[in-house]
């Protein structure tokens, strides 16, 4: 198989494709799942138009000597897990809690259809 110079980096690319396919059919076969594609920081820099786009399809992992140093995700990815971090539960030490939240608290009302859990408290006194 002959390649020409001037298509030499799309026949690299389609190789090196090939084989990133291969190695995540393999993980897949062993781990039972699918497998996120990572590699390496030079090649998601060299290559950065090609991984932008496969970021809509899957999350990348970015790696640097062998370890995960970032992800690279689409922006609705990103915009999802913003809001899943804004639902998440605070916990504050009483000295830390903000005005609004001490505010919040002190003026909170307790559903009329529990009132029978307060009858039982009172019952125990």
């Amino acid at each position: 198989m002959s390649r020409c110079s001037s298509c030499a980096p799309e026949c690299a690319l389609r190789s090196l494709t090939a084989v990133l396919k291969f190695r995540n059919l393999l993980l897949f076969r062993i781990l039972g799942k699918s497998a996120m594609v990572a590699i390496t920081a030079t090649e998601f820099a060299k290559n950065f138009g090609r991984y932008k786009e496969a970021a809509q399809r899957e999350p990348i992992a970015i790696t640097s000597y062998g370890r995960t140093s970032g992800y690279f995700v689409s922006a609705q990815e990103y915009a999802e897990l913003q809001r899943l971090r804004a639902l998440e539960r605070r916990a504050y030490r009483l000295s830390e809690l903000p005005a609004e939240v001490a505010d919040a608290i002190e003026v909170a009302k307790m559903n009329p259809a529990h009132d029978h859990l307060n009858d039982l408290l009172k019952e125990q006194k």
